[in-house]
């Protein structure tokens, strides 16, 4: 039977006549019904106020509502244009983490691609990639910066970016290949077995899913460790070889190639052949693109006769031996170590009408008992640091000559250091050491030259630079950015070769 109560809130069909009603009747059988009823005009309600507000509280009061996921929908559609409006990335993503099951996440995370992307090429910083390449896998910009991620892996030799690429959720299959290539280059380039080991742990995720990859794993440890045939220079298996299109080249073929172990076998091979035979073998690597840095600059130092070493003019050289030249800034003097039968001593020459005269002993720089050598003269020549026997050393010019050489305790850190430079602003000096006597291989390190004159505590320069081979003679330019430096570590095209780095502005 219905009540009168029941009929009243009918005929009214408010939602104050049917809480009144509700709340007045609570044993009535129509209860259920007006409940219903009250639900369908707040949601009604909700729609025609429109109001962010209007919906949280219907969202709240109807939890099981069948109009839920529609009220949810135009609070959200009402919240991402508020977002918009304010024109911040904030206020996007503070709407992506309140409603991460929306309806506009798709719409929202394309947004914030765009708007990311933007800050990051306009302000770059190792942060904002790795948040880039995090949270927007499926915006249209992802592949630029997934390339620049393993571009700079690979400037860093470092795997620790393209692992992290690799944990992302959400990547495209062109995605996948390429952290997996940028990750064969780093481990591959070098051509060596045990760091091809290394790359299944280092991203065995992806490797799964495509396995194609693992038998190319398999495939470049054996032309690793069976250097073939067909690398011998001026063969008809060589011709034939490197005439075939580069498209037809394994995945695993290409990676060998370009790798420094290949190299290697073209260089030691080489070593064979006559300057004609020389000439012809690198033209045929120079007419394909097997994309190896080294063959590349091997034949652009073969061809260029600037890179060509020359000997100095004038009376300066001699039978022995004389290297390490340390000029002054106006150009006129020379300091050099000359290597006679009894030890290393410093010698100076003077530049005079465009040649290099015979050297002098610098009596107050050498001895007879150690192995003496410049490294440094500071612009007013007026400050002279020295390698003697291992030991970084400072000599003074006086009215009467060079002072007795001190010993630079706060750099000479290693068993054996030498290798030191000023720095043309003479805050810090850069300089060789060997740490440990059970890995003796050289490391470059920086010391910071303070107000009062001191050393500070000197400091590796890091992995960019140092290696598991010898590292040494630093040389900065007065730039402050280009560091010049010689190595057995980075995989030149001869044993120590010398190399550059530039400064760059730091990640943040």
């Amino acid at each position: 039977m219905i009540s009168i109560d029941f009929e009243n809130a009918i005929s009214l069909n408010t939602i104050d006549e049917w809480r009144a009603f509700i709340r007045n009747n609570p044993n009535s059988a129509n209860r259920s019904e007006a409940k219903s009823i009250l639900e369908s005009l707040e949601y009604e309600n909700a729609v025609e106020i429109n109001a962010i507000s209007e919906f949280a509280r219907f969202i709240t009061s109807y939890p099981y509502s069948n109009n839920k996921s529609k009220a949810e929908e135009l609070r959200d559609n009402l919240e991402f244009a508020k977002a918009l409006s304010t024109n911040k990335i904030f206020d996007l993503k503070d709407f992506k983490q309140k409603r991460p099951n929306s309806h506009l996440k798709l719409k929202t995370d394309s947004i914030l691609g765009v708007l990311e992307y933007a800050v990051y090429v306009d302000a770059p910083s190792l942060f904002r990639l790795k948040n880039y390449i995090s949270n927007y896998p499926s915006n249209k910009n992802y592949e630029i910066l997934l390339s620049e991620l393993i571009s700079i892996s690979e400037q860093n030799n470092s795997m620790d970016l393209i692992i992290y690429a690799a944990s992302v959720e959400g990547l495209n299959t062109t995605s996948e290949i390429a952290i997996i290539e940028g990750g064969f280059r780093i481990r591959g380039e070098r051509g060596i077995t045990s760091e091809l080991n290394k790359l299944e742990n280092d991203i065995g995720n992806l490797l799964d899913r495509h396995p194609d990859y693992i038998s190319s794993i398999s495939e470049l440890k054996s032309l690793v460790s069976e250097s073939p045939e067909y690398l011998t220079p001026s063969t008809p298996e060589f011709s034939s070889y490197i005439s075939r299109a580069h498209h037809e080249f394994s995945f695993a073929e290409k990676m060998y190639l370009r790798s420094y172990v290949a190299f290697l076998e073209f260089r030691d091979r080489l070593l064979d052949l006559n300057d004609h035979q020389i000439a012809n073998t690198l033209s045929s690597i120079n007419s394909i693109d097997l994309n190896n840095w080294w063959l590349s600059e091997l034949v652009r130092v073969y061809e260029d006769p600037i890179a060509i070493s020359r000997t100095l003019k004038g009376k300066v050289n001699s039978d022995l031996g004389e290297y390490v030249p340390t000029p002054t800034s106006d150009g006129r003097n020379m300091y050099y170590c000359l290597n006679d039968t009894r030890s290393e001593n410093i010698f100076m020459s003077n530049y005079e009408n465009g040649t290099w005269g015979k050297g002098q002993i610098i009596s107050d720089l050498s001895s007879d008992n150690s192995n003496d050598a410049p490294l440094n003269i500071s612009t007013d020549g007026m400050e002279l640091i020295l390698f003697r026997s291992g030991e970084i050393m400072k000599s003074e010019k006086t009215s009467s000559g060079w002072s007795t050489p001190y010993v630079l305790s706060d750099l000479n850190i290693g068993s054996w250091n030498a290798g030191a430079q000023l720095v043309s602003t003479k805050e810090a000096m850069i300089f060789t050491s060997v740490i440990s006597d059970d890995n003796p291989h050289k490391d470059i390190f920086v010391s910071l030259i303070e107000r009062d004159g001191e050393f500070s505590t000197p400091i590796n320069i890091g992995p960019v630079i140092n290696t598991s081979g010898n590292d040494r003679t630093p040389f900065l330019h007065p730039d402050m950015k280009t560091l010049y430096f010689s190595s057995t570590g980075h995989g030149g095209i001869g044993d120590m070769d010398v190399f550059m780095s530039k400064r760059q502005v730091p990640f943040s």
